[in-house]
């Protein structure tokens, strides 16, 4: 649920998926895109939306492999699929690759797996007589330019032009607390003004941008035994003894340096286990996964 007065802040935009909003890629090139995975019907699909904006470039893709199929990376033009050598199996094989404007698959290598992309040059390997090679590929078509052996100079010079930095340029993750108790002393009892110190669980998010604080945690939602400080479970006269036995929700909270409240957000409603890296800010917008299923942009150019 969503609160909001006249002094809160309200999205610029929102996005709801049809499944839970399993990961997001940023190409780098104002677009975004969202993997989204029902775990009842195991069906996986992506989408690509317009950053600034929220809305859909395009909606829905999805391919023949319903589950075991997943992002490897997105440049600013290309999408990288990859499958795996079986189900149930963490080993990755086979990339396809795809047009971030439309979705539409480019080309296609089942017998090879990722290693990393340029912008312009996919590098994959692929087993020759039990032995791994490394091939380069033009991106826009997948055709081989050439082929390197592990130690060959040429696949360290092409791996030193990638740089991870650029990445994780304009993004600003927060700072992960394991307990209030580890918190400074300010910033806790700004979170207690929300929260009671002896409800929250779990780890406490908070990011300081542009003046503003945001934070966000987990509280316990059942009535607690009397001094003791530990909650009830679901099962009569029981105690909890994990966060998992909890009935707990989410919550975030933003403060402008006035101290005055901009944001008052339950991102989930209930839940049994806690929900990490449920915000970021990309450039100047506030992004939060609500319920799993919907994300918000805020503009923190205000």
């Amino acid at each position: 649920m969503l609160f909001t007065t006249p002094r809160h802040w309200k999205p610029r935009w929102k996005y709801r998926a049809r499944g839970y909003l399993w990961s997001m890629h940023f190409s780098g090139a104002g677009r975004i895109i969202i993997e989204e995975r029902n775990p009842d019907t195991k069906e996986t699909s992506f989408s690509c939306l317009e950053e600034s904006t929220g809305t859909p470039v395009w909606r829905d893709m999805s391919f023949d492999e319903p589950w075991w199929i997943g992002i490897e990376d997105v440049t600013q033009r290309y999408i990288y699929f990859h499958r795996y050598r079986q189900p149930d199996m963490p080993q990755r094989l086979g990339v396809t690759a795809c047009a971030v404007e439309t979705g539409r698959v480019l080309w296609e290598r089942p017998e090879c797996a990722f290693a990393f992309a340029l912008e312009d040059e996919l590098v994959v390997s692929r087993e020759d007589f039990e032995q791994a090679v490394f091939l380069v590929l033009d991106a826009a078509a997948g055709e081989v330019k050439s082929t390197l052996n592990p130690s060959d100079p040429e696949l360290v010079s092409r791996k030193a032009g990638l740089d991870e930095r650029d990445r994780f340029a304009g993004f600003l993750y927060p700072d992960a607390y394991a307990s209030p108790e580890q918190m400074p002393a300010e910033r806790r009892d700004l979170l207690h003004r929300f929260a009671p110190q002896e409800t929250v669980v779990g780890n406490v998010d908070i990011l300081s941008h542009r003046g503003r604080l945001f934070l966000a945690w987990h509280e316990v939602m059942e009535p607690q035994l009397q001094g003791t400080g530990i909650p009830k479970t679901k099962n009569e006269g029981s105690v909890a003894g994990e966060v998992g036995s909890w009935r707990i929700r989410q919550r975030m909270a933003g403060i402008d340096a006035d101290g005055k409240v901009i944001l008052d957000l339950v991102l989930l409603d209930e839940t049994s286990a806690p929900a990490p890296d449920s915000f970021f800010v990309k450039d100047e917008q506030l992004l939060v996964l609500q319920g799993r299923t919907t994300l918000l942009s805020f503009d923190t150019e205000r």
